[in-house]
């Protein structure tokens, strides 16, 4: 029957899940299967669990994702329903995707390890200077981030 449900929620895009916020107020909320357009955005908060759980769910049509803010308004026990419901229907489609990507980022890690283990010394101390003057730039620059909206 277990595997009936999430052939049904994958189906239809998701699961609604009833949540109560801090104020005892009751909503509705869609945890979103999420599309395909929307793995990039959702891989960049994979870090941030709350953030993630918010950006699977949505209320209303269109489809918007909520805010780690709206997420923090809601009571632990529908929070942690939330993130169970968002990884159960997301498991077969981005969570399969999300770890595909970080081999693909490990491996890429590991021959940029083994390529300056190969390095003369002071090559590599000329390449670690680079790459911190790089990162010095980089964090002046803002970096757009995906903008859900909030509750």
């Amino acid at each position: 029957m277990k595997n009936s449900t999430h052939q049904t929620q994958t189906l239809f895009g998701g699961q609604t899940v009833s949540v109560m916020h801090e104020d005892s107020s009751l909503s509705e909320v869609k945890v979103r299967q999420l599309r395909l357009a929307d793995y990039e955005a959702a891989f960049r908060f994979l870090e941030d669990e709350i953030a993630f759980t918010a950006f699977c769910c949505s209320v209303g049509e269109p489809e918007t994702p909520k805010t780690r803010e709206w997420a923090l308004t809601l009571q632990p026990e529908s929070y942690e329903e939330l993130q169970a419901v968002s990884r159960l229907v997301n498991a077969k489609g981005f969570f399969a995707y999300a770890d595909r990507r970080k081999v693909r980022e490990q491996q890429n890690q590991e021959r940029l390890f083994a390529a300056a283990a190969t390095m003369p010394p002071e090559m590599l101390a000329e390449a670690m200077r680079l790459g911190a003057r790089s990162l010095e730039s980089e964090t002046q620059l803002p970096r757009p981030r995906p903008t859900p909206t909030s509750r």
